[in-house]
């Protein structure tokens, strides 16, 4: 009885979305515990319990054994804790991600913690903070990774060959790279003198202030899906252009990245066609900007757009949106203030399709909003399913369109996370 009660928890936790009422609950009940441990344990972040968690792993292989992901960018690493560490990663015999600090000032040399990640039998996917001399030294040990992130101090910028560790890493992981995020050097440049090189198995490349793109780099990355670029100028007949990564159906964009000149006319290539479209990270940016990037794209299969406003949206934008996105399922905006009833601003349109709406507040006083404004806005919208207000610093109130709406209020510590990865895992 006891065993399959810890089943059924650990049933119940891999479903859940409330953490810290899980977290909560294992104080009280070593059953809740026992059962919800594989999926508590699978993704740990670390930042001052560092030690603790250390002597756990080096005295309770099981819990060691359920750690797939661990994320110490907020350890803050000592020699002598970066010394422990070193010598504890052989417990996590099942690790495929890890997160690393800033090492530079821990390193000095000492190649124990290179040897005690390139040790580890199930790695799969690495990140480096502020990547100086000491930590290429360690990258150089590292291969055959199928997700990796590279964040360089401003001291790289330009900095990045294939007698560096970093470069021989990404050289030496070519056939195996899944996922790329480079912050911090001049990938283009690196890539000039090694026109040969691809990563074909590349289906998530994030640029955030590194780059020029160019052909060389669509090139070099021929398969992408997903495309994340902050902070960067692009050209606009990369972004538009269909036949520069043909597979790209996610992307993510900010201000400086917004396409420059006309849209391909009529008789042209075509549109590319996307399924993802997010304009983020972009305060200044007056909200109908939106509608002038969607011109850009072909719509008839975008089924989640998000983006963020420093105005309320007009609802003349969102009757727009709705109208030329036909296929929509989610829809995320977040804005600085809110000073009209989302309702009010939510009726002007009108979607079959719309299943779930996100809207984030970044600057706004919290206060529980009124759900009888829902079963109107369900007319509007017969297949709405989920309205998330997403309150920055405060809290969220979710709600389940039904004939009795059901209201739930949750802490949100970091609302900057996009709420979409959110979306895509409720709706399957």
């Amino acid at each position: 009885m006891g065993r399959a009660l810890e089943t059924v928890l650990a049933h119940v936790a891999r479903q859940t979305t409330r953490r810290a009422v899980l977290l909560a609950l294992c104080l009280v009940s070593k059953r809740v515990q026992a059962g919800a441990a594989e999926w508590l344990y699978a993704e740990v972040e670390v930042s001052r319990t560092l030690r603790a968690f250390l002597r756990t792993i080096t005295t309770n292989s099981t819990l060691a054994a359920h750690v797939r992901a661990l994320s110490l960018t907020s350890a803050g690493l000592s020699v002598q804790t970066t010394k422990a560490l070193a010598s504890a990663l052989h417990c996590l015999v099942n690790l495929r991600r890890l997160a690393l600090p800033p090492l530079e000032h821990v390193l000095h040399g000492d190649d124990a913690l290179g040897f005690a990640i390139a040790g580890l039998p199930k790695i799969q996917g690495l990140s480096f903070q502020r990547v100086g001399d000491h930590t290429q030294v360690l990258a150089h040990k590292l291969s055959g990774l199928r997700w990796l992130q590279l964040h360089f101090g401003l001291q790289s910028l330009g900095d990045l060959h294939v007698l560096h560790g970093c470069g021989h890493l990404l050289l030496t992981c070519c056939q195996t790279l899944e996922e790329l995020n480079v912050h911090g050097f001049d990938l283009a440049t690196f890539l000039e003198t090694r026109p040969a090189a691809r990563w074909s198995k590349v289906r998530s490349l994030t640029l955030l202030s590194t780059t020029n793109i160019d052909d060389t780099l669509v090139r070099a990355f021929p398969n992408v899906e997903k495309l994340v670029l902050r902070d960067l100028d692009l050209p606009a007949d990369v972004l538009s252009d269909p036949q520069a990564w043909p597979r790209l159906r996610q992307l993510t964009i900010s201000v400086p990245n917004l396409v420059d000149g006309e849209p391909p006319s009529p008789g042209g290539p075509g549109l590319r066609p996307l399924e993802r479209f997010t304009v983020w990270n972009a305060p200044s940016m007056e909200s109908e900007i939106v509608i002038e990037q969607l011109r850009y794209y072909d719509l008839s299969r975008l089924c989640a757009l998000q983006f963020y406003s420093i105005q309320e949206p007009a609802p003349s934008l969102l009757r727009t949106i709705l109208e030329n996105c036909s296929s929509i399922r989610f829809l995320g905006i977040r804005f600085d203030s809110m000073k009209s009833g989302y309702a009010d601003i939510m009726r002007a349109g009108e979607s079959s399709s719309l299943e779930y709406l996100s809207i984030m507040l970044s600057n706004y006083v919290y206060r529980t909003p009124d759900p009888g404004t829902v079963e109107p806005l369900a007319r509007h919208f017969p297949n709405l399913r989920i309205i998330d207000f997403i309150v920055m610093r405060s809290a969220a109130v979710q709600w389940r369109v039904s004939h009795t709406p059901e209201v739930s209020v949750t802490l949100v510590p970091d609302a900057e996370t996009s709420a979409i990865e959110y979306w895509e895992m409720t709706s399957g």
